[in-house]
């Protein structure tokens, strides 16, 4: 899954993706504090893809479901996603309940369910998690590990990236929170 990137070369997919992240937020904030019309708002994010996974422990998930939705694509194999649960589980102690987590493991050729919920629980990810499918990884273009995508309560996809700054991700929240 990791591809023929280098990781300097998914550093700049990454800042890339989080730069337009933070001016997209900006420009929304400015724009729904000026007093715009509806002409002036922000151009509207896409609807998410609507997907069905069941969790490891047997619940059934929709995203999105009219929650904000945070998916995130691991693999118990890959070092930075499981720096990224770290950073995410901290990250989600400090936002609403509201906020639906999801971790979605793309190797489960490699990872068993212990193996998966044991890293979830070393990390403090404290939210299901669930395997990949293949429409899943084709509906979200999942082309490598330790990537997120961000749903906004009206079901729109806000994000659909490698994991952005924590700065920006807690931005993207509060964007997924009011949509």
């Amino acid at each position: 899954m990791t591809g023929e990137r280098t990781e300097h070369e998914r550093g700049q997919i990454r800042a890339r993706w989080a730069g337009g992240a933070v001016a997209w937020a900006a420009a929304a904030v400015l724009l729904a504090g000026c007093g715009a019309g509806p002409a002036a708002s922000a151009p509207a994010a896409p609807p998410a893809p609507r997907v069905t996974l069941t969790a490891l422990s047997g619940q059934a998930l929709t995203v999105p479901d009219g929650k904000p939705t945070i998916l995130y694509f691991i693999s118990a194999q890959c070092s930075s996603c499981v720096a990224g649960l770290h950073e995410l589980a901290a990250l989600g102690t400090q936002l609403p309940h509201s906020v639906q987590w999801v971790s979605v493991d793309v190797t489960p050729q490699y990872d068993s369910p212990p193996t998966v919920t044991t890293m979830m629980a070393e990390t403090g990810a404290q939210w299901p998690a669930a395997y990949a499918t293949n429409a899943l990884l084709e509906a979200y273009h999942v082309t490598e590990l330790d990537q997120l995508a961000v749903i906004g309560a009206n079901g729109r996809l806000l994000y659909d990236g490698g994991r952005p700054s924590a700065a920006t991700l807690r931005g993207l929240i509060h964007l997924a929170l009011r949509g």
